[in-house]
């Protein structure tokens, strides 16, 4: 029987502390085979002299911490802001367990007493397990300049569930993102995401949004999700087979894309801004310059149907249509302004 090699995000998330000094994993993302960061925080507000420190860090089955023998390469481990000045060391107990030990060789205090620890270098073997991972800490030791040792703090919180493969997703700050992947996606039971968006066509002052109500994009498929501002989720990859996008004059890229000046429109803020010349990050899309019927500098989103005044129109209330403010966030609760709905500008005195 054939083995069928599946292409996948991998999203480990760390743990939170119970207690007011502590240790903490950040949250990485990585595709099998690839190298990664992985932050470690410290909270030390009990205390602002500790001088050493030493934990256990726990990693799921086919990641690895780069070393020789039983120790951890040195060039592994990156000292963040919280001890610049300690020596790092780490050793390799199973192949799942790393012990770490941060120490000063004149038992000097912390530079800080809170923030990066320090940034550990992980692998991601080509077989690991899709989904989300846990990472945990467990046993720190903390010694104050006395030597007083604080021992045994168990700093585990329950397992991350296990779910199924898919994709981090961040939505920017103005309540939008744009995405593509390689494989399927299924926004539909995303809580962070309220609506996600094909461009149909685009024009010299506006692009029009096309809502995919399905909320299942396609592979290789540049889109526009809304959601909670700054919120960054778990989006599943979707099953069987997913419906085509069009029309979408989006363009998606899966790699990293060099943008010559006025090649097209990227999305920042909320609206296309014609670009200079950069570079778009991979998984992200963009409006080509060439979709439009003329170049502008920027476009503003109309939701698929261009209008030109404003009118003042009653709400029907069997239309379950979602409405949004002139920003192109979707909103619940209208209080005095002027809105969309169905392509239309209405007015709430």
């Amino acid at each position: 029987m054939k083995k069928l090699l599946f292409v996948f995000a991998l999203v480990l998330f760390g743990v939170k502390t119970y207690a007011d000094d502590g240790v903490t994993a950040g949250t990485l993302s990585l595709n099998p085979g690839e190298t990664g960061k992985l932050e470690i925080y410290f909270t030390g507000k009990n205390s602002s002299t500790y001088t050493s420190l030493s934990f256990y860090l726990y990693v799921p089955d086919g990641i690895e911490i780069p070393y020789t023998g039983k120790n951890v390469n040195a060039e592994a481990m990156t000292a963040g802001e919280v001890a610049p000045t300690h020596n790092f060391s780490g050793r390799r107990q199973s192949a799942t367990k790393y012990k770490f030990m941060v120490e000063h060789t004149s038992n000097a205090a912390f530079a800080k007493s809170e923030g990066v620890l320090m940034t550990i270098t992980v692998n991601a073997s080509s077989t690991i397990t899709k989904g989300k991972q846990d990472i945990s800490i467990e046993l720190a030791e903390m010694a104050d300049e006395n030597g007083d040792v604080t021992t045994g703090i168990d700093l585990t919180e329950q397992p991350v569930a296990a779910a199924v493969g898919g994709a981090p997703v961040t939505i920017a700050s103005s309540g939008y993102t744009v995405v593509c992947n390689e494989k399927a996606l299924d926004f539909s039971s995303v809580s962070e995401v309220t609506a996600v968006y094909a461009v149909s066509k685009a024009s010299s002052t506006s692009a029009s949004l096309k809502e995919i109500e399905s909320k299942k994009v396609p592979a290789n498929t540049g889109v526009i999700v809304e959601g909670t501002a700054g919120a960054t989720a778990f989006v599943p990859f979707a099953e069987g087979s997913v419906d085509a996008v069009s029309p979408n004059v989006l363009v998606g890229v899966n790699e990293a894309k060099a943008l010559a000046a006025d090649e097209g429109y990227i999305l920042i803020g909320g609206k296309f801004l014609i670009c200079e010349a950069g570079t778009l990050p991979a998984h992200k899309a963009y409006l080509p310059a060439s979709a439009l019927t003329a170049k502008a500098t920027e476009l503003v989103f109309d939701f698929d149907t261009v209008v030109t005044g404003i009118n003042e129109v009653k709400a029907d209330s069997a239309d379950n249509s979602p409405v949004y403010n002139l920003n192109g966030a979707r909103v619940s609760n209208l209080q005095k302004g002027v809105y969309v709905k169905n392509g239309r500008k209405f007015i709430v005195k």
